[in-house]
């Protein structure tokens, strides 16, 4: 990708990125599957002057590990494992890494036909390298699915997010003219809540009416 950069006056800032994917999903029994997800990401920023010493590609390796179980015929039970890497090496950042891990639970129970109660549970914890630094936040999560009529369902949901800063954000130290950008380290996560509510009427078979209200 190609565009205009305000950095360099009559200049040219390239950025090329790819990234990878995998996927292998192994059942175990009727009432039970293992999948493991693999990534991979990389993008260089650089320019027209092709300055190795000034760029290096920043990269992301990603894995998860996730078990689906039917423990009982009335319980949809979801755990894992999720692991990542971010690290970049520039002249307007240095070299850094950091790495997050998030293990995770959720369980889906439906005690009766048409009512379904999902609650999950996920903690992240994010750290660098070479650094005391390091930020966690538990997310839980909840819903309730009800059906009161065969053609009616409501629905109620919420939850709680968490983003820790990249070590793009954390580290860019950068000048030009008067734009100014200053590394902070210890830059916090971004944490959010998310709450909806909605109803789904079905009319006929080819028309059906869906409405919601949500906060986040």
């Amino acid at each position: 990708a190609l565009f205009s950069s305000p950095f360099y006056s009559g200049a040219e800032v390239r950025l090329n990125s790819y990234d990878s994917y995998l996927l292998y999903h192994k059942p175990i029994s009727a009432k039970a599957g293992i999948k493991v997800r693999l990534s991979y990401i990389s993008s260089l920023l650089g320019d027209q002057y092709n300055r190795a010493h000034d760029y290096s590609p920043a990269e992301g390796f990603g894995s998860e590990i996730k078990m689906d179980w039917l423990p009982f015929a009335s319980h949809n039970l979801t755990f894992g494992i999720e692991y990542k890497i971010d690290g970049g090496n520039t002249k307007f950042i240095g070299n850094h890494k950091g790495y997050s891990i998030a293990p995770y639970i959720q369980d889906q129970w439906q005690p009766i036909h048409n009512l379904t109660l999902t609650l999950g549970l996920r903690f992240d914890d994010y750290r660098l390298n070479d650094s005391d630094y390091h930020e966690n936040h538990f997310n839980p999560k909840f819903g309730i699915n009800f059906s009161p009529t065969e053609n009616t369902i409501l629905r109620f949901s919420g939850g709680s997010g968490f983003r820790a800063a990249s070590i793009f954000e954390r580290f860019l130290n950068f000048k030009y003219k008067l734009f100014t950008a200053v590394s902070n380290e210890d830059l916090k996560a971004e944490t959010s809540w998310s709450f909806d509510l909605g109803i789904r009427q079905q009319i006929t078979n080819n028309w059906w009416i869906d409405a919601a209200v949500f906060h986040n």
